[in-house]
Formats: structure tokens, C-alpha cells, sequence
């Protein structure tokens, strides 16, 4: 799916790469909870791979393993029940 061009992609990464960030985060501390922690860790997923600028390419890739992280823990205590 083609997404509409952003008027300011700098801004649009920062937002991307810190929301990332805080879903991989907050993704990993209630991973426990369920499909509330899988769910954030999914967002936090999606955003972080969805920047475009290189300046926040650290934040992004933070998320990302944050929320890899968080998906990891989610799929290997579900199975283990």
C-alpha cells in the first residue's frame, strides 16, 4: 500500500523512530500481560522500519530490537504454557 508523500519526512522520521522506541519499550515490560504487549510490540515494529531519514537511524534500530525482543519472550512463554 502506497502511503501519501509526507510534507516533512525529517519530522515524520523523528516521530517514527521515537514512537518505535517507546512501543519496543513498553512492548518488553508488559510482554506478560499478552496481546497488550504483543500488540505494542508490533507497533513499535512497524514504526521503527518505517523512517526515512539516517540522523535517527540508532532510535529506529533500538526499537527494533526492543520490540524483537518483546515478540521473542511473548512466542517462547506462550509456547511453554
Amino acid at each position: 500500500m502506497q502511503l501519501a508523500p509526507s510534507k516533512n519526512p525529517e519530522k515524520e522520521s523523528k516521530q517514527f523512530a521515537v514512537l518505535g522506541l517507546a512501543c519496543g519499550a513498553i512492548g518488553l515490560f508488559v510482554w506478560f500481560v499478552g496481546a497488550a504487549g504483543l500488540g505494542l510490540s508490533i507497533r513499535g515494529l512497524i514504526l521503527s522500519r518505517r523512517i526515512k531519514s539516517r540522523q535517527y537511524m540508532a532510535m529506529s534500530a533500538a526499537g527494533l530490537i526492543l520490540s524483537l525482543v518483546a515478540i521473542v519472550y511473548f512466542v517462547a512463554t506462550d509456547y511453554t504454557k
